[in-house]
């Protein structure tokens, strides 16, 4: 199955887990757990790390679910609206500094224990 037949079988994002749900239970899996999908990112949407449009991740406001943002601007209004956003364009490889960077806003550690599979 192609990305586009994969986007036009599921209906949102929120299925990825149909086809990648083998990658993400149980959290505590040592084979996935140097890829990122650990217990501590169980909050965390598919999209906020695995964007390649660049978009912001950060949680959504009174929640804990962490998602993707886009910027947009109110024409009407003439100024910019941040708001999470569903990104179409995806990739495997994620860069965790997105959010674990020096002086980050929700006091997240900068340090990142990582291994390539």
């Amino acid at each position: 199955m192609n990305l586009h037949d994969m986007q036009i079988a599921q209906e949102s994002v929120d299925d990825c887990l149909g086809c990648h749900q083998a990658l993400t239970l149980p959290p505590e899996n040592p084979e996935i757990a140097t890829d990122g999908h650990t217990i501590y990112h169980k909050e965390i949407h598919c999209v906020a790390c695995h964007d390649a449009a660049g978009l912001a991740a950060k949680p959504i406001d009174d929640q804990d679910q962490w998602m993707a943002f886009r910027t947009t601007i109110i024409e009407s209004l003439g100024r910019p609206n941040e708001a999470p956003y569903t990104s179409h364009d995806l990739q495997r490889q994620i860069d965790c500094k997105r959010c674990h960077f020096a002086d980050n806003p929700w006091e997240i550690s900068e340090i990142v224990t990582r291994t390539q599979p």
